[in-house]
C-alpha cells in the first residue's frame, strides 16, 4: 500500500470495522500496527476482505487479525530484495566454509563443537517440555564437559 494515497482510506476501513464490532473508532496504535502488518498487501485486497468480514459478521464473529484482511500470508523469501538475498546466501556459504575449515584444522574439537551447535538448535526451537529438549540439554552438558576436558588436556600438554 502507498502511504500517501492509502493511509487515510485504510484508517476509514478500520473505523468501519470498529463500528461493525461496536467498538470506539480505531486508535492510532491499532491503525499503525495493522498498517505495518499489511503494508505489503494491495489496498484493494484489504478493502475487499474488510467488506467481506463486515458483510458476513455475526454476533459470534471475533475482531479480525491483520492476516484475515489479506488473501494469503506473505512469502518472506519473495519480499527480500536482491541484495538481501545475496547477503543471505553469502552468510550461508561463509558458515559452511567456516565449519569445513574448522573440521579440517581440528577434527576432534570440531566433532564436539558441531554436536553442541546441534544441541543448541534443538534447545532453541523445541519446547522445554519435549523429550528432545531434555535429551539435548543432557547431551549438551556432557559435550561441554568433554570439550573442557579436551582443552584442559591440551593446555596441560603445552605447559609440560
Amino acid at each position: 500500500m502507498d502511504t500517501q494515497r492509502d493511509f487515510a482510506p485504510f484508517r476509514k476501513l478500520l473505523d468501519q470495522l470498529c463500528v461493525t464490532f461496536d467498538r470506539p473508532p480505531a486508535k492510532d496504535e491499532l491503525v499503525n500496527a495493522y498498517w505495518d502488518a499489511l503494508r505489503d498487501a494491495r489496498f484493494d485486497e484489504v478493502s475487499r476482505n474488510v467488506a467481506r468480514i463486515i458483510r458476513t459478521a455475526t454476533e459470534k464473529t471475533r475482531w479480525p487479525k491483520p492476516g484475515q484482511l489479506r488473501d494469503a500470508a506473505p512469502d518472506e523469501r519473495a519480499h527480500r530484495t536482491a541484495s538481501e538475498e545475496a547477503g543471505f546466501r553469502a552468510a550461508i556459504e561463509l558458515n559452511r566454509r567456516t565449519w569445513s575449515e574448522f573440521e579440517a584444522r581440528d577434527p576432534q574439537l570440531y566433532a564436539i563443537e558441531i554436536a553442541i551447535a546441534r544441541c543448541a538448535r534443538i534447545l532453541a526451537t523445541d519446547h522445554e517440555s519435549t523429550p528432545q529438549h531434555a535429551e539435548a540439554r543432557a547431551l549438551d552438558w556432557r559435550l561441554r564437559q568433554r570439550r573442557w576436558a579436551l582443552l584442559a588436556e591440551r593446555a596441560k600438554a603445552v605447559t609440560s
